[in-house]
């Protein structure tokens, strides 16, 4: 029997092995794991370990499922967003039509701790030229974006994890500096 000092290295031999496999049997791997958290890292190791960018495009389509449901697939496209913001291979053209995808759900899912979740890989994936290029001026216009009434913005400010001195700074020196 085998033992690993640490999950982290399981779930990447896991995903290296699944790599490894038939072209076929590996997306109905995703497809089975895609909806399992604990699956999530070994999913990713899988689809960093692919050589073929049109072998990650393969694996990506089966996690998002793109003949299905429209918003039906939340894990697949969290998926898909973190193993974009992890660097896997895709052609420019597949890279730059999930970046869209993402951006239209962000801006258009009405799951809000969905958009949440894509945000944070969005903002990864501006490491590459490529995606800063496309990205960086939609999220300036995210966050430049008049606001007609800041309340429900600021109510949904009240349950983040930040603590009150620090948060009180930030809105402080945002007042004193609204042209930045």
């Amino acid at each position: 029997a085998m033992s690993f000092l640490h999950r982290v290295i399981l779930d990447h031999l896991a995903g290296q092995y699944l790599a490894t496999l038939p072209a076929g049997e590996q997306a109905g791997a995703v497809q089975r794991f895609v909806h399992d958290p604990s699956w999530r890292d070994v999913l990713l190791a899988q689809l960093s370990a692919q050589v073929s960018p049109h072998a990650t495009e393969q694996l990506l389509t089966a996690a998002v499922g793109i003949a299905g449901d429209r918003w039906a697939d939340i894990d697949g496209y969290e998926l898909a967003a973190d193993a974009l913001a992890a660097g896997v291979r895709l052609t420019p053209r597949c890279q730059a039509r999930y970046m869209d995808r993402f951006v239209e759900r962000v801006e258009t899912h009405p799951a809000l701790r969905h958009r949440a979740n894509l945000i944070p890989a969005l903002a990864a994936m501006l490491t590459s030229h490529t995606a800063r290029s496309r990205l960086l001026p939609v999220m300036t216009g995210w966050l430049t974006a008049p606001r007609p009434d800041p309340s429900p913005t600021m109510w949904a400010l009240r349950d983040l994890g930040i603590a009150s001195e620090v948060a009180a700074e930030y809105l402080l020196w945002g007042l004193r500096h609204p042209e930045d």
